[in-house]
Parts: structure tokens; sequence; C-alpha cells
């Protein structure tokens, strides 16, 4: 058990990595489209231990903000949280994100825009496996960079690729996803992030503002 408790603390941080990395999915919008937006989101995570037992899965919910200070520039704050099912008879209590960065984009083709982030994360895990407990947390940078384009009026699509390196461990991970305005300032996506141990699926609900 000893084990096992340990094994979920160390990939939990994995999973509360992987929630910073792809909150939110999108950071800016091309030329045209608003990149000021308050967004909500739907987490469905899931990453595997060590591939020889069954994976971890958790649900979490969250929230960003992006305004813009400049043509090219935009201020980016944005929290997460996570909470893990039961797994052999450990549980990891939760897992929260929170994020402020800066985001540059610039156009290169009509509809087509290629973005960078630099944001500073806290991230914060707790669990308890009935016997023993603990909480930690850490702060760290995250870069992201990444390609939005306006596929036609109303559907967006989005890659991108992030790295962060915190609780001493490094993810590079990818994220591709899309976006549909079924009105001119509200839409609806979906995304899908991935690296090395863990998977995310993220539904969001956007205003533009």
């Amino acid at each position: 058990m000893e084990n096992i408790f340990k094994k979920v603390k160390k990939f939990t941080c994995h999973g509360v990595l992987v929630t910073a990395i792809v909150f939110p999915v999108s950071n800016v919008m091309a030329e045209g489209m608003s990149y000021d937006y308050a967004q909500a989101d739907y987490i469905s995570d899931t990453f595997d231990l060590d591939g020889s037992i069954t994976a971890v899965e958790g649900n979490g919910i969250g929230f960003s903000l992006s305004l813009s200070f400049a043509p090219a520039f935009a201020v980016r704050l944005a929290v997460a949280s996570t909470t893990f099912r039961d797994f052999h008879e450990v549980r990891v209590d939760s897992s929260k994100v929170t994020m402020l960065g800066v985001t540059g984009h610039t156009s290169v083709a009509e509809n087509t825009d290629v973005f960078a982030n630099v944001s500073v994360i806290k991230a914060e895990i707790s669990a308890n496996n009935g016997v023993s407990s603990f909480s930690k947390n850490d702060y760290s940078a995250l870069v992201d960079v990444g390609l939005r384009h306006r596929l036609i009026d109303e559907i967006e699509l989005e890659v991108q690729g992030s790295y962060v390196n915190v609780f001493s461990y490094a993810l590079i991970s990818t994220t591709a996803g899309g976006r549909y305005y079924f009105r001119k300032r509200l839409s609806v996506g979906a995304s899908y992030v991935t690296n090395d141990v863990h998977d995310s699926l993220f539904i969001t609900a956007r205003m533009d503002i």
C-alpha cells in the first residue's frame, strides 16, 4: 500500500502539470477575432501510473480570463481544480493550478495566428490514503507556443506545444482542438492533450467580452 501511495503522489504531480499546461486550451485568437474572453472548462483526466495497473481517472473544472492590453499582447489568468477517484483504496483528494501570464501573437496569413505564452504557475496537490496524508505546492514557469486558424466564420482550429518543469518533473505536451461559434460572441470547444503518461479532454464554453 505504501508503494502504491507513493506512485499516486508521483503521478498526481504529472496530472497537475498537464492540467496547467492545457488550461485554458486557447490563449489568443487570430486577426479579426476577439482575444478578450471569459471561459469555463470541464476537464477529464486519465494517466497511467506505470503501465501495469489500471489508470487513474479524475474530473475537474476551470475558469480563465484573457484581456488585451496592446494590439499584439494579452494577459491571461486561469484556475483549474481536479478531484481524482479512489484507486486501490488510495484517494487523491485534489489538485489545483493557478496561472498568470502574458501572450504575444502575430498574424502570419489570412485568419491564421501564431502565438507564444509565458506564465507563472502555482501547482498544489493533496492526497490521503486513510492512514497518512500529504500536501505540497510548487512554483514554476510555463511556456506555450502554437498556431490558430479560422477555417470558416464559425469554426476555429488550434495546435499547441507546451513545456513546464515543476515538482522536479519536466513535461512536454501537445494539444489539438477546435471551437464552434454558434453566436457572434458565444462558442463551445473541445481539445485533447497528451504526453508520455497523461491524457486530458477539455470541453469549454466561452464568451467574448
